[in-house]
């Protein structure tokens, strides 16, 4: 009784096991194709994601250099390093009352290169900073206005590599009193 059903059953045509046989040429064409937009899209989320990266890294840096200008120069008021008066830009600076040998030069005018050493006097902005330590892509500028005689509006002012290409620029603004007791309030 079986092999009476089994004789019952049509027998494949010859154009149905060519259709089933697999993928056309058009087929895999598309597949491919398919494949290939999703990694082109892949590898454009992977460079954005590398772009902002480095974009967030060098604001952080930059935002770190303003941060370490503003406490290094309360701590050389604070430490008696250099006078209130003496803590100004070049042009400006007053050496007053200040025994010989320690004249001050002034932090320097204008947009200058960031170095990582800031040389002998051990200030960032000033003339002796080491050159070779200089950062590709970032400037800085150091504008100190006096306010009153015993106030002075520092503005760090850092530009640093943006997106691409381009630079971006970001400000910090410091407040520097000349009264001692101001920076110890209990």
């Amino acid at each position: 009784m079986c092999s009476d059903m089994s004789n019952n059953l049509p027998e494949p045509s010859k154009t149905s096991r060519q259709a089933e046989a697999g993928f056309t040429l058009i087929e895999a064409t598309v597949a491919i194709m398919v494949l290939m937009i999703g990694l082109l899209g892949m590898a454009g989320a992977i460079s954005y994601s590398v772009a902002q990266g480095t974009y967030s890294r060098n604001v952080t840096d930059s935002k770190m250099m303003i941060v370490a200008v503003e406490e290094q120069l309360e701590t050389v008021k604070i430490s008696k390093k250099l006078t209130y008066g003496q803590i100004a830009n070049v042009g400006q600076v007053d050496n007053q009352g200040v025994p010989p040998g320690q004249e001050f030069g002034g932090f320097l005018n204008g947009f200058q290169p960031v170095m990582a050493d800031p040389g002998p006097d051990n200030l960032f902005g000033t003339a002796d900073d080491v050159a070779s330590s200089a950062r590709p892509g970032y400037q800085r500028q150091i504008v100190i206005t006096p306010l009153s005689s015993s106030l002075k509006k520092i503005e760090i002012t850092l530009r640093y590599p943006g997106l691409r290409g381009q630079t971006s620029e970001i400000k910090g603004v410091k407040y520097l009193q000349n009264d001692q007791r101001a920076n110890f309030r209990r």
